[in-house]
């Protein structure tokens, strides 16, 4: 961008490209006014990294500083906000368990550096043809794939204790007003609880629930917390539990 009128038409471009991903994501009850709710916000949030990067002159501080920003703004939405880390650069590779090995290490920032890192400088060699700024960033990411080839590979060749994982889903359709009433939320309750016991009967040493299991009331929440605690004791296993509280 150059001044400020670019500025914004980058500004607003950024906030429409991240309402299309949320709009991917929006199926029923969800209504389509959530949207905003979310690409508004995370969109700001990540618009710094982009305009610094625009605004550096030096090219060698422009690729470094803009995967910078980026993680540590990333580190302060889920440090601070009630996002989490929603949108963060280094779920972009859930489908390339190799690259995905470097979380061991670094975290989601250390991930998420690369793939700005490597963004930046494929930006410089279009914009600028740049090639030798490419070979930084390109050797990191042939290393972390290297590393983590060697992890996953290593894992397979010697024996190692498994562990039986099951998903459990629930009746449950809570996705905004109305709010279910208290007979179809202890019904959702007690099938989510029914299918985990079912599921530890089965073998499973650790189970997951979906996405907003059930709804809670704010009052609520600590009896339940416990009544979850007693069933992951009963049934022997461990429970990554997932349920809504409205506030």
């Amino acid at each position: 961008t150059h001044g400020i009128r670019s500025g914004i038409w980058f500004s607003l471009a950024l906030l429409i490209a991240w309402s299309l991903a949320v709009y991917k994501i929006i199926s029923a009850p969800i209504p389509e006014a959530i949207i905003p709710l979310f690409s508004i916000p995370i969109g700001l949030l990540q618009l710094p990294a982009y305009l610094v990067w625009s605004s550096t002159k030096n090219a060698l501080h422009r690729t470094l500083v803009f995967p910078v920003l980026a993680v540590i703004i990333e580190w302060i939405q889920y440090s601070f906000t009630p996002f989490a880390s929603w949108g963060v650069a280094a779920y972009t590779q859930v489908d390339q368990p190799a690259l995905s090995q470097s979380v061991a290490l670094f975290g989601l920032a250390g991930l998420g550096f690369v793939i700005y890192w490597v963004n930046a400088v494929v930006a410089e060699v279009i914009l600028y043809k740049r090639y030798r700024m490419a070979i930084a960033p390109t050797c990191m990411l042939v290393l972390a794939l290297l590393w983590g080839d060697y992890r996953l590979d290593k894992g397979r060749s010697i024996a190692q204790r498994m562990m039986t994982v099951a998903a459990v889903g629930t009746d449950s359709d809570i996705g905004g007003l109305p709010l279910p009433t208290a007979e179809e939320n202890e019904a959702d309750i007690r099938g989510i609880f029914e299918r985990t016991q079912q599921a530890a009967h089965l073998g499973a040493e650790l189970v997951v629930w979906n996405e907003a299991g059930f709804m809670l009331l704010p009052d609520q929440e600590e009896a339940w917390q416990d009544s979850i605690r007693a069933l992951a004791a009963a049934c022997k296993t461990s429970i990554m539990a997932a349920y809504v509280v409205p506030f």
